[in-house]
């Protein structure tokens, strides 16, 4: 049986993307690791009472945006690859 290159490379590309943003997290971790023994990390959310509501308002937002993209990838399929790269970020993030 003859392997169809075109989803094979678009395999690899989307694992090493996958790595890539992998890769990318755990940096900015161990920069947050670095400032905090350093004590010069800033918290993203001032006031810690605060912090649910703000995840549930980042989360939120997280879904309307990953709603608009499978939208979009239902109605242009040719941008099919690329709204996928796209929604690795988004569900990385999650």
């Amino acid at each position: 049986m003859a392997l169809d290159c075109h989803n094979d490379n678009h395999i690899c590309r989307n694992h090493r993307h996958q790595a890539l943003l992998a890769t990318a997290r755990q940096q900015r971790t161990a920069k947050r690791y670095e400032e905090m023994d350093a004590c010069k990390y800033k918290p993203l959310v001032p006031d810690p009472s605060q912090l649910d509501a703000e995840l549930i308002k980042a989360a939120e937002k997280q879904a309307r945006i990953v709603n608009v993209l499978r939208a979009l990838q239902g109605q242009a399929p040719e941008l099919g690859e690329d709204v996928e790269r796209i929604l690795c970020h988004a569900i990385a993030a999650a």
